[in-house]
């Protein structure tokens, strides 16, 4: 299930000036303390990628997102830290958006240095060859390259010159077609432990949240064998070999289906990704090959209730990896954890024994214990009903285990024989025939992947022009893999990269108000109304909650003296409030305007010392009010009930008492048990219902929405990234069933009230009612158009970054975001409404439900 974050409580997160300060423990930087000589001899052996594809920066930003995301030695903090530490350099850092060659060449070697398992090289731009093969004496030497290379009928060994081959991605099809006629059957590649990221992991709110970052293994496709016979294979590897072509031969030689000459295989090259940067670019190790032996497989059953636990045991040892599935009833919502068992007395002693999580909706879960990567010992299993409709929820847990074991560093040359040209291989033709290469056999000494999750970790507090440059290209690399609505931002999102980054270049290097401020700018351009900084703001602020008329501040309730409901805010300070806002909302993100102005008022009205307000009552006179700052404790008081503290009921006073009235925001309805008690009251002789949705929700949302609609319905649509590895992600949508619950529900016609003030979980709700068509008419305003799961991200210098990391769309697939709940009768806000304490949306819902007036069709965004 999603977790949802009550905004308030959010934004005070973020905004506290407390909040971030280096983490108990320091970060422990890796650098590449060392064996420069052999990262050196390394690095002479690889085959440089091509350059980059964009600008320089947009490249730099991709490469450092390779190097967090999914590199072996450097996830997370690791490579944030590095990048800060090179950018701080003003000689390479200013103008990082638009530097030289020999900066850019000085700043990646730099980078490269700071970090292992990445090497800066010169980009080479070399294409693909023709392909050519020479045949004679029954041996063919086969250059693959682009367009046919057929070997003649009956030869007896073919060469397979893999020297120097370019490291591009065209490679591996002709590669693999260059081989299929020789085999008379696939050949298994090895398997490939990588990051696997399962949505973007929350780095901030929540160590179990929706999304997982882990390591599990990837198997590629299979080499396609096509032929009638298997014909001996020699693969010749030169000094120099690209990523693909290391990874090719190990495959083969791993399988027992090639011998390897002239150079042996480096693994850390078949296990690297390459990522141009201009004319230079990164090799990063992203990967660790192994073979993996299946030797088990059990399944297991049980049941679990709700807010309960069943455990079972499991035993991890180096070389042992496991799969583990639990499957369950599609209505319920079970989670699946490991624990380590410390004590081992089979008992689960609490949250700081889990080790790993896969909580996500739905009751379809799977963990891959790389047992490598753990200590070994017994473990627990542990089964979570977070959702249980019924009394109880069966499951069924699979397991599967496998044996891994390392290819060797290098695969060493099998043969001593110079190959240079066909007559050197003739020689070689009889000696293979019916010869199988021996079993791989050397040293894996290269460092191992490490579990990391960077929940709760902070770098230090800290400002500085490269802490800022470090942070937007941080920021965006990670949002150009996992922010959902990239497809529409994406141009705007680079853009915006480039003209902050020029922003930093002016910025004096100590001010944490402006550094927040320009990354408050970047993220305006994801139009995401869950974006926050977090920012050193005063705890004391304007104890008023506003409305917005044609872009104007309106106060519809107030705790100072002499600011009134209905009055307009003119000017702030002598400043026109068309200027401050517009100001503010420049760095202000959302998806619509009435929860942008909503945000931005955050800001406006935080004050460190009195301040004056110019107001205009609804009679059109202007007077000055000189005001106090007041603690946040006063504002989140006048905020609390959002546009309506009237309490849940009849509505006999507005000469309606056949109707029952449910106010859904939290300061009213704080629990379900609150909500269900109301639907009773409403049983009791309601004829009908309004339900006012314009504020938060407080508890479990969905078990209230299946008392109000008594028959199946489904959620809205959530749809997230996954990679396993770097490369292509593919796309999880989740969407259940919902049934409904009997007790306590209400069958009865219904008007929805909303406005833009309602975000996330109280939109969450309002899809599922809007997409059972459970509703007579929706009134008031557009909501906030901003559901998906706050995701938080770690930056230098103590800053914190979130955003939306799902893409939701309503039940029926039609866009949600920036759309939000569209009213069917628009009540605008009116100052003399305000004034006079009429609340002329309610009015407008009782007339809409006492005329049972059927709901027109709505016409949604596409």
């Amino acid at each position: 299930m999603l977790k949802y974050l009550e905004e308030r409580r959010l934004m005070g997160l973020l905004l506290g000036a407390g909040l971030v300060v280096a983490a108990g423990a320091s970060s422990s930087v890796a650098r590449a303390a060392g064996d420069h000589a052999a990262k050196a001899a390394h690095a002479a052996r690889m085959v440089a990628g091509p350059p980059g594809a964009r600008a320089a920066v947009l490249d730099l930003s991709a490469a450092h997102a390779l190097v967090r995301e999914f590199g072996v030695d450097s996830a997370f903090a690791v490579g944030d830290a590095a990048l800060a530490r090179v950018l701080a350099d003003d000689a390479l850092g200013a103008g990082v958006d638009r530097v030289d060659a020999t900066a850019l060449r000085a700043l990646l070697a730099r980078y490269a240095d700071e970090l292992t398992g990445v090497v800066a090289l010169p980009a080479r731009s070399a294409a693909l060859p023709e392909a050519r093969v020479n045949a004679r004496d029954g041996v063919a030497f086969v250059r693959p390259g682009t367009g046919a290379s057929e070997v003649p009928e009956g030869v007896g060994l073919v060469v397979l010159d893999l020297r120097d081959l370019p490291a591009s991605d065209a490679l591996d099809p002709i590669l693999a077609r260059s081989v299929g006629p020789l085999l008379a059957s696939d050949v298994e590649r090895p398997s490939r432990l990588v990051r696997h990221h399962d949505g973007p992991v929350d780095e901030v709110f929540s160590e179990f949240n929706a999304y997982s970052t882990t390591w599990s293994y990837r198997t590629d496709p299979a080499i396609a064998g096509t032929g009638a016979r298997d014909v001996p294979l020699v693969l010749l590897l030169g000094t120099r070999v690209s990523p693909q072509a290391a990874s090719f031969a190990a495959a083969l030689r791993a399988a027992g289906r090639a011998w390897i000459a002239g150079a042996g295989v480096p693994l850390e090259i078949a296990e690297s990704t390459w990522q141009g940067v201009g004319a230079e670019g990164l090799m990063v190790r992203t990967s660790e090959l192994a073979t993996l032996a299946p030797e088990v497989r059990s399944e297991s059953s049980g049941q679990v209730v709700e807010n309960d636990i069943q455990i079972e045991d499991i035993e991890i040892t180096p070389d042992s990896t496991w799969r583990v599935s639990l499957s369950g009833p599609a209505e319920d919502d079970l989670n699946l954890y490991l624990a380590r068992d410390v004590n081992e007395d089979g008992v689960f002693d609490g949250a700081d024994e889990i080790v790993l999580s896969s909580e996500y909706a739905g009751s379809e879960e799977s963990l891959e214990l790389i047992g490598a990567l753990l200590p070994s010992g017994p473990y627990l299993l542990i089964v979570y009903g977070n959702v249980v409709r019924a009394v109880a929820a069966p499951f069924t847990l699979e397991r599967q285990r496998a044996r891994a074991t390392r290819l060797p560093d290098v695969i060493a040359a099998d043969l001593t024989e110079r190959l240079e040209h066909v007559g050197d291989a003739v020689a070689l033709r009889e000696r293979l025939q019916g010869a199988t290469p021996p079993a791989l056999t050397g040293v894996a000494a290269r460092s191992r992947p490490a579990l990391a999750s960077p929940f709760g970790f902070y770098h230090p507090v800290a400002q500085s022009r490269g802490v800022l440059r470090a942070d937007l290209l941080i920021a965006h690399g990670v949002l150009r893999l996992f922010y959902p609505y990239l497809p529409e931002v994406g141009n705007q999102l680079d853009a915006r990269l480039l003209e902050t980054l020029q922003a930093v270049d002016d910025y004096s290097g100590s001010d944490r108000i402006a550094a927040s401020q320009i990354l408050r700018r970047f993220g305006e351009a994801l139009r995401d109304g869950h974006h926050f900084v977090n920012a050193p703001v005063p705890g004391v602020t304007l104890p008023a909650f506003l409305e917005y008329v044609g872009g104007r501040p309106m106060v519809r309730r107030s705790l100072v003296d002499g600011i009134h409901p209905g009055d307009t805010i003119v000017a702030l300070d002598s400043r026109p409030i068309d200027e401050v806002y517009s100001e503010e909302l420049a760095r202000t993100s959302a998806a619509t305007d009435g929860h942008r102005f909503d945000l931005a008022e955050r800001f406006v009205l935080s004050m460190s010392e009195p301040r004056s307000l110019t107001l205009q009552d609804t009679f059109g006179v202007q007077r000055t009010v000189s005001i106090d700052p007041q603690p946040q404790a006063s504002r989140d008081a006048v905020i609390a009930p959002v546009e309506s503290d009237r309490p849940s009921g009849t509505l006999a006073d507005l000469g309606a008492p056949e109707l029952y009235y449910l106010n859904l925001n939290a300061a009213s309805t704080p629990t379900l048990d609150a909500a269900v008690q109301a639907l009773d009251e409403a049983n009791a002789g309601s004829l009908g219902m309004i339900l006012d949705m314009r504020g938060y929700f407080a508890f479990n949302h969905q078990d209230l929405a299946a008392r109000l609609i008594q028959e199946p319905f489904n959620s809205p649509a959530f749809e997230h990234r996954v990679y396993v590895g770097p490369g292509e992600p593919t796309t999880v949508v989740d969407q259940y069933t919902i049934e409904p619950i009997e007790s306590s529900a209400f069958g009865g016609p219904m008007v929805l009230l909303t406005g833009p003030h309602a975000v996330s979980a109280s939109e969450n709700f309002m899809q599922m009612l809007v997409g059972a068509d459970r509703l007579v008419a929706v009134v008031g305003r557009q909501s906030a158009g901003t559901n998906g799961n706050v995701t938080g991200l770690t930056l230098p210098g103590g800053f914190i970054f979130s955003y939306s990391g799902l893409e939701v769309h309503n039940p029926d697939g039609s866009r949600f975001f920036g759309v939000g709940i569209v009213p069917d009768h628009e009540v605008p806000i009116r100052a003399e409404d305000l004034r006079d304490g009429i609340d002329r949306a309610l009015l407008e819902a009782v007339c809409v439900l006492r005329e049972g007036e059927a709901a027109p069709v709505r016409v949604r965004a596409p």
